[in-house]
């Protein structure tokens, strides 16, 4: 049962839930990538990320310089999971759909190649 408890209190955080939210609609998705879009400091982002990653709810994948974090998918609890992730209203999120749409268009075949977006928001 101890698992099942690790990953409620992992969720149990909302900038926990918006990543995840994030990873069920694109994933992998770059720690930068992520910080960017939910307008949040590396050490925070990568805190959150280290949390999610120790339930079990994520995995890390590094390619040079990027770490690429996807969903750990093994077995059926957390793939209901993810299916009631995905169902939380895009009205809840709003500025992170429209944010992940933007950043995504920054990426070069399917990966992130700028690091950390620095140009103020519009």
């Amino acid at each position: 049962m101890e698992g099942f408890a690790q990953i409620a209190k992992a969720l149990g955080d909302e900038t926990r839930l918006r990543i995840m939210r994030l990873l069920v609609y694109a994933e992998p998705l770059c720690c930068c990538e992520i910080t960017d879009i939910l307008g949040g400091r590396v050490y925070n982002v990568s805190r959150h990320l280290k949390i999610l990653q120790n339930a079990g709810c994520v995995s890390a994948r590094k390619e040079g310089r990027w770490a690429y974090y996807s969903l750990n998918r093994e077995g059926a609890f957390r793939q209901k999971l993810f299916e009631a992730i995905k169902e939380i209203p895009h009205e809840r999120f709003p500025e992170d759909d429209e944010n992940l749409r933007k950043r995504l268009t920054l990426r070069v075949n399917g990966k992130c190649v700028i690091g950390m977006d620095r140009r103020p928001k519009t």
